[in-house]
């Protein structure tokens, strides 16, 4: 299994380590250290969510306000920008699809209210 690309590059010092060590405790103390090792990354990443969720700010410092900022600015030029220039200088703006943005859109605003939802019921807390 290749965790975060470490997969081969840790099976084969495991292999030397199975060699080296020939008691039970010792073969459990190099998996656990392994183990470790498995989850600093992790816990490195649950420590930048955490900041970032600290810090505010108007764009709120995270990839899915830029998400929800880009559907919303894509889908006001589509039905508001661009249909009123349309008409002041007779000629058609450039027309985009907005197929794909309201997709994102509706997906990140059901997931916005489910998780309201979990947090007026107390489910977010468990």
């Amino acid at each position: 299994m290749s965790w975060f690309g470490i997969g081969k590059e840790i099976s084969e010092p495991l292999k030397a380590l199975d060699d080296l060590f020939t008691s039970d405790e010792e073969r459990a103390q190099a998996e656990f250290v392994l183990e470790q090792l498995k989850q600093k990354p992790l816990l490195m990443q649950a420590m930048i969510n955490k900041e970032q969720a600290i810090k505010g700010s108007f764009f709120h410092a995270g990839w899915r306000s830029m998400a929800g900022w880009v559907c919303v600015s894509g889908l006001f030029y589509a039905s508001i920008v661009a249909p009123v220039l349309d008409q002041l200088f007779l000629f058609e703006m450039p027309r985009i699809d907005t197929s794909l943005l309201i997709n994102l859109l509706l997906g990140m605003l059901g997931l916005a209210g489910f998780r309201t939802y979990e947090k007026k019921q107390g489910i977010a807390k468990q």
